[in-house]
C-alpha cells in the first residue's frame, strides 16, 4: 500500500502530511496521521512502541511505500500522540525523525569490547570470539579477516564471524533497510488483551510469564505458574523451534523453587543484543526474598547468557524437569544423547559447578548470592561440526564480546 510507514519495527498506515527539511548537515523529516487499525489494542500498541523508542538513540530502519527515494536510517528525536476519543482509536500522531542517509551514503560500524571472563576452569583463551551482522548484509570489513560460518535461522542464512582479536578492531558492513531486523534479537510480551506484540524500546506492560526472547536461532520463553520458576528454550531447525526442554531455578539441596514470575523489564533492545531482567520471591508469605534473573541474548548466538542473584547465599540449581542424562565436561554439561530432533542440551558456568548426570542440570558447587551461566544448544548434536559442538558454545560464552552498532558515514 501506498501509504504504509515503517519505522524501526513498526509498521502502519495513513499519514496524512510527509514535511522533509534540510539545513547544512542536518536533514530532518516529520510525518503527521491518525492510526487507523483494526482494534482499540492494535492502536495503543502503536501509541506505547512510537513512544518508547522516540528517544533520539535507536538507529532504525525508515521506509515510506509512498516514495522509495526516502528510504533510509533514522533517529526518532520526538514523538507525541493525542488521544482524542480512547473507544473509537481518536489518535492523532506527530513524529519527527534525523534522517542519518541512506545505503551508500552511510555503513554501519560494530564496535567491540569485552573480556575472556574470569572463570574456574583455567581457560585463558580462545579462537571463538564472534559477532554476527544481520542477515543478506554485504560488503563487510574487519581487519582481522575472521571465520564466516553459516547458521540457518528463521530468517535465511546468518554468518557469524570467529576469530581470536575480533574485540581488536571494528567491523563495517552494509544492509539494506528491509533487511536489517533479520534474525535480529526480539523480544515479545502480551498486552492486556492476551496478544502478543513485538516491543521496540524499553518499555513493556508487567506480563513476565507471556514473554519470548528469540534470535532466529534459539528461544527462551517463561512458565505461568505462580509456584515454580521455570523457563522453556527450543532451537530453530529449519521449520519451527523445536527440541523443547524446561528448566527450573530452584535454591538449595532440596531444590525449592521461586514463587513464579512477577515482573519484566527490559534493559536493552538492539538488533545485536537483547537483555530482559525477571524477578521473583521466596517466601510464599512474607513475599521477601528475592530472585533477580537476568538473560542475554546475542544475534547470531545458540546460547543464552544468565546472571541469577538470590537474596543470600545458597546453593543455586538449573535442572530440566524431565530426566535428561547429561554428562560433565568439567566446564560445561551437555545431554549425553541426541533429543527426537537431533540436538543437544548445553549448559555451564564460569563458576565450579556440579553435574545432575542423572536428570541433568547443574548446580553451584559452593553457597553464592550470584550464579552466572550459559544454556543453549548443540545443534545437531553428536554430528555438530566446528562453531557449533560444545567446546565451542562454552567458548562463545567465555570470550564475551559486548558490541554497539552505531551508523557512520561511508
Amino acid at each position: 500500500m501506498a501509504n504504509t510507514v515503517t519505522i524501526g519495527r513498526l509498521t502502519f498506515t495513513s499519514p496524512a502530511t510527509l514535511s522533509d527539511s534540510k539545513s547544512g548537515d542536518s536533514h530532518e523529516f516529520t510525518i503527521t496521521g491518525k492510526f487507523v487499525t483494526e482494534t482499540l489494542a492494535e492502536v495503543k500498541y502503536l501509541r506505547d512502541e512510537l513512544l518508547a523508542k522516540a528517544n533520539g538513540y535507536y538507529i532504525v530502519p525508515f521506509t515510506w511505500e509512498g516514495d522509495d527515494t526516502v528510504s533510509g536510517y533514522v533517529k526518532v528525536t520526538s514523538a507525541s500522540v493525542n488521544t482524542q476519543r480512547v473507544n473509537i482509536g481518536g489518535y492523532d500522531y506527530s513524529i519527527s525523525m534525523d534522517f542519518l542517509g541512506n545505503i551508500g551514503e552511510v555503513e554501519m560500524e560494530s564496535q567491540f569490547s569485552g573480556a575472556l571472563l574470569e572463570n574456574d576452569h583455567s581457560i585463558t583463551s580462545t579462537t571463538e570470539q564472534f559477532y554476527a551482522p544481520p542477515t543478506d548484509h554485504y560488503s563487510h570489513d574487519h581487519s582481522g579477516e575472521p571465520t564466516s560460518f553459516e547458521r540457518v535461522g528463521e530468517d535465511g542464512s546468518i554468518y557469524a564471524k570467529f576469530g581470536s582479536s575480533i574485540r581488536s578492531n571494528n567491523a563495517k558492513f552494509l544492509v539494506d533497510p528491509g533487511d536489517f531486523y533479520k534474525n535480529a534479537c526480539e523480544i515479545y510480551t502480551n498486552d492486556s488483551s492476551s496478544v502478543e506484540r513485538l516491543r521496540c524500546g524499553l518499555e513493556t506492560p508487567n506480563f513476565p510469564t507471556s514473554v519470548k526472547l528469540q534470535n532466529g536461532l534459539v528461544q527462551m520463553t517463561f512458565d505461568n505458574t505462580t509456584t515454580q520458576s521455570r523457563f522453556n528454550l527450543r532451537a530453530y531447525d529449519g521449520d519451527g523451534y523445536k527440541s523443547l526442554k524446561q528448566i527450573a531455578v530452584s535454591r538449595g539441596s532440596s531444590e525449592v523453587e521461586w514463587q513464579g514470575w512477577r515482573s519484566i523489564q527490559i534493559l536493552k533492545n538492539e538488533p545485536e543484543v537483547a537483555t530482559i531482567r525477571l524477578t521473583s520471591y521466596y517466601d510464599a508469605t512474607t513475599k521477601d526474598q528475592r530472585l533477580t534473573f537476568d538473560v542475554t541474548l546475542r544475534r547470531g548466538a545458540r546460547h543464552f547468557s544468565i546472571v541469577a542473584t538470590q537474596w543470600s547465599s545458597g546453593k543455586l540449581n538449573l535442572k530440566t524437569t524431565s530426566t535428561l542424562p547429561f554428562t560433565d565436561n568439567t566446564s560445561y554439561a551437555v545431554m549425553t544423547n541426541d533429543d527426537a530432533d537431533g540436538n543437544q542440551l548445553v549448559m555451564g558456568s564460569p563458576q565450579n559447578f556440579d553435574v545432575d548426570t542423572t536428570s541433568g542440570g547443574i548446580s553451584t558447587t559452593s553457597n553464592t548470592a550470584t550464579m552466572k551461566a550459559f544454556v543453549g544448544y548443540v545443534f545437531n548434536g553428536s554430528s555438530a561440526t566446528s562453531y557449533d559442538t560444545a567446546d565451542s558454545i562454552r567458548d562463545q560464552y567465555l570470550d564475551n564480546i559486548y558490541e554497539v552498532v552505531r551508523i557512520v558515514k561511508s
